[in-house]
């Protein structure tokens, strides 16, 4: 098996309180798996000694037994407390822990900023592309500066994840508006005698002869319902690697950035 090692960062939420893991990305790709970690240890570190890692969740609750497992951690490294038990924020990992002591402090915490996962590179992944919209199934995250490419290594897993998030494809790639298909059903299928089938046993689906059209209310069963009978579908199931990944999400949250100017 050909093996991708790919570093994955973590998005940070905030909910007026504390920082809390909220999703992930893809940060990088190697061939290579001592490299991978090099340079995961890396970004651990340098993440960690910029951050006030007294605002993440399990810092500001982790209570009185961790902080005094941290406290012990770092006076036996560096001769410094770092966490009070009675007001844990604020706290910033002394400049005196070596590397090696911040990423076993990580480890102490059970709190990473990034983490490796190794891939298959033969297989290919499916993501559900919207041709009107050109945009493919994604969750947005504004306030976390977040976007996560929505994919799976089986069409039937990415069809149950599209399901799961029948709302936000509703109001956000179709305005929870009705799509409208004019023509018949010869001229917007192949199939018209199995279109019409389906349109007689599913409610959302309302077929008109005069004048002719097909409408289709915004919901993801729907769309896979008729998506592959009509001439010009709703939606395209894409094949992406892991690459092509890291770069659609890259682009995604560009366009984001730029959807707010």
């Amino acid at each position: 098996m050909a093996k991708q090692y790919v570093i994955r960062g973590t998005h940070w939420g905030y909910n007026d309180q504390v920082f809390y893991p909220s999703g992930s990305y893809i940060h990088s790709t190697f061939d290579n798996k001592a490299a991978a970690i090099k340079r995961l240890e890396t970004l651990e570190v340098a993440h960690w000694r910029e951050t006030d890692f007294g605002e993440t969740e399990v810092f500001c609750y982790g209570g009185k037994a961790l902080y005094d497992k941290i406290n012990e951690f770092t006076l036996k490294e560096c001769n410094i407390k770092i966490l009070d038990s009675n007001n844990p924020r604020e706290s910033y990992i002394p400049s005196q822990l070596s590397k090696k002591a911040v990423l076993e402090l990580i480890k102490i915490a059970d709190l990473e900023a990034y983490s490796l996962v190794v891939y298959d590179e033969t297989i290919k992944y499916y993501a559900l592309y919207f041709l009107k919209q050109k945009r493919y199934l994604s969750i947005t995250e504004f306030e976390q500066d977040s976007v996560e490419l929505i994919y799976s290594e089986s069409i039937a897993e990415l069809t149950k994840e599209a399901e799961e998030l029948k709302e936000l494809i509703s109001y956000d790639y179709f305005d929870d508006k009705t799509i409208k298909i004019k023509g018949t059903l010869p001229e917007i299928s192949d199939n018209p005698t199995a279109l019409a089938e389906i349109i007689s046993q599913k409610k959302g689906l309302v077929y008109s002869e005069d004048p002719a059209y097909l409408e289709i209310k915004p919901k993801i069963k729907l769309f896979f319902l008729v998506n592959d009978l009509l001439k010009k579908p709703l939606f395209e199931i894409r094949t992406v690697d892991i690459q092509q990944i890291q770069k659609l999400e890259e682009k995604l949250l560009d366009d984001m950035y730029d959807g707010e100017c």
